[in-house]
């Protein structure tokens, strides 16, 4: 989007800032969960967590 609107601050910085930023909260909760031997909470109703490609029948009808 920032490349597309010719915006070099959005395209590089903020996009490449929003990576890394997630990445590392992502890798610090790795650690801490390692370190203290536990495991990962799992969402158990995360949308598309499973895998399953079907087509929701209330969205698109029975097919």
């Amino acid at each position: 989007m920032g490349t597309m609107m010719m915006a070099p601050d959005y395209a590089w910085w903020h996009g490449f800032y929003e990576c890394k930023a997630r990445f590392n909260s992502f890798m610090e909760e790795a650690d801490h969960l390692i370190e203290n031997g536990q495991k990962a909470y799992i969402y158990p109703n995360y949308p598309n967590a499973t895998g399953d490609t079907t087509k929701p029948p209330k969205i698109f009808g029975a097919q």
